[in-house]
C-alpha cells in the first residue's frame, strides 16, 4: 500500500487536477490523444488510476484505523520509545532528501528538464503535487523530531511524502539503469541529477523505515491495556 501509495497518488492528482487546470486556462483537453496514443485511452488509464487510488487508500484507512488504534487515539507521548535516537536521525536524513526532491520537481515544473521538456500544465501540475507531498512529509517529521505526537494527520503526511519521494526515485533510477537515452521515457545521463536520486532515494527509506519504528513502538507500549489477556479464576 505504501508503494502504491506513491505510484497512485501523484498520478490521480496531476491527472484529474492537471487536465482541468489546463482545460480552464486554454491549454487545451489533455485527453484528446496524440498521435500515440487515442483520447479514450487517456481517460481509460488515467481515470483508473485515479479510481484505484481513491478505493484502495480509502480500504487502507479503514485497516489502519484498527491496526494502529494508538495513532487514532491521539499517538502516544513517549518520544519514540526505546528507538527513538535512531528515529531521528532517520528522520533528519529524509527532511534532508525530501527538500531536495522538492526543489528538483519545482525546478522541473518551472523551467522543465531532460526528462519533462515542453512540458504542458497537466506535468506542471504533477510535478508539484509531488513536490507538495514531500514538503508535507518533510513538515510532519520535522515535527517528530521537535518532540510532537504521532498524529493521524503527521502519519497521514508521512506515509505519503516517504511513499511519493520513493517510488518517484526509484522509478527514474530504473528509467536511467534500464532504458537507453533514446528510448521513449529515457533520461540524460546527468550524474549530477543521479546523485540526487540516489540520495532521496535512500533518504525516503530511511524515512519510512523511521515512520515503521516509531509505530511499531507506540503500538507495542499500548498492547497490554488493549489486548490484555483475559484473567480466569482457578477452580
Amino acid at each position: 500500500m505504501w508503494v502504491a501509495t506513491g505510484l497512485l497518488v501523484p498520478v490521480a492528482v496531476g491527472s484529474v487536477l492537471g487536465g482541468a487546470i489546463q482545460v480552464v486556462t486554454g491549454g487545451g483537453n489533455a485527453y484528446s490523444g496524440n498521435d500515440a496514443m487515442e483520447g479514450w485511452v487517456f481517460a481509460v488509464v488515467y481515470g483508473g488510476f485515479a479510481t484505484q487510488a481513491v478505493l484502495l487508500l480509502a480500504g487502507f484507512v479503514l485497516y489502519a484505523r484498527d491496526r494502529w488504534h494508538v495513532v487514532v487515539d491521539g499517538g502516544a507521548d513517549n518520544g519514540g520509545g526505546r528507538t527513538g535516537r535512531l528515529q531521528n536521525h532517520l528522520g533528519a536524513v529524509f527532511v534532508a532528501a525530501a527538500v531536495i526532491f522538492t526543489g528538483q520537481q519545482l525546478v522541473w515544473a518551472v523551467w522543465g528538464s531532460a526528462v519533462f521538456s515542453d512540458l504542458t500544465t497537466a506535468q506542471r501540475v504533477f510535478l508539484v503535487v509531488g513536490a507538495s507531498a514531500a514538503a508535507a512529509g518533510a513538515a510532519a517529521a520535522t515535527g517528530l523530531l521537535r518532540g510532537k505526537r504521532l498524529t493521524p494527520a503527521r502519519l497521514v503526511l508521512l506515509w505519503l511524502g516517504t511513499a511519493v519521494t520513493f517510488t518517484s526515485a526509484l522509478k527514474d533510477t530504473v528509467t536511467y539503469l534500464a532504458l537507453d537515452t533514446e528510448a521513449s521515457g529515457g533520461s540524460a545521463r546527468d550524474p549530477g541529477n543521479g546523485a540526487l536520486t540516489l540520495l532521496v532515494l535512500l533518504g525516503s527509506l530511511a524515512g519510512a523505515i523511521g515512520v515503521a519504528m516509531r509505530l511499531a513502538e507506540e503500538s507495542a507500549g499500548s498492547e497490554p491495556t488493549r489486548n490484555a489477556p483475559l484473567s480466569l479464576p482457578l477452580a
